[in-house]
C-alpha cells in the first residue's frame, strides 16, 4: 500500500495552526514534516490512513480525501461532512460504498487492506 495524496479541509486538529485546508502529494519515497510543538505533526500523521474520518474532527462542510495505490489499483477514499457524513471508497473508478455509510467505508478498508481501528491503534 502506498499513498499518494492526502488532502484535509476542515480538520480541528489543524485549525488550531490556523490551516483550513491541506492536499499534501506524498509520490516521493521520503517526507519530512516540520513544525513546532503543538503544530498538528502527529495529526497529521494519525490521518494518513485509509480508515474513514472520525465527524468530531472535522468542521460543517469538512472532508478527508485520500488517494492510495494498492495492488495495482487506484484507491480515492472520501468521508466528507456537509452536516450529514458520506464516505466513497473509489476503486478504478467505481464506488464500492453506494450508501456512503462509515459502517460499510470501514468494511472495505479491512477487506482490501486488512486495516482495522484497533489494529490502527497499536
Amino acid at each position: 500500500m502506498r499513498i499518494q495524496e492526502l488532502e484535509l479541509k476542515g480538520y480541528k486538529r489543524l485549525g488550531l495552526s490556523d490551516i483550513r485546508h491541506i492536499r499534501i502529494d506524498l509520490n516521493s519515497d521520503y517526507q519530512v514534516v516540520l513544525g513546532s510543538n503543538g503544530s498538528g505533526k502527529s495529526s497529521l500523521l494519525n490521518e494518513l490512513s485509509p480508515l474513514p474520518a472520525n465527524p468530531k474532527q472535522y468542521s460543517k462542510g469538512g472532508f478527508k480525501r485520500i488517494v492510495i495505490r494498492h495492488d495495482d489499483k487506484e484507491y480515492v477514499l472520501t468521508s466528507a461532512f456537509d452536516g450529514k457524513s458520506h464516505h466513497n471508497f473509489v476503486v478504478d473508478g467505481v464506488d464500492l460504498n453506494e450508501g456512503g455509510t462509515i459502517t460499510v467505508q470501514r468494511d472495505l478498508v479491512k477487506q482490501h487492506f486488512n486495516i482495522t481501528d484497533e489494529l490502527f491503534q497499536l
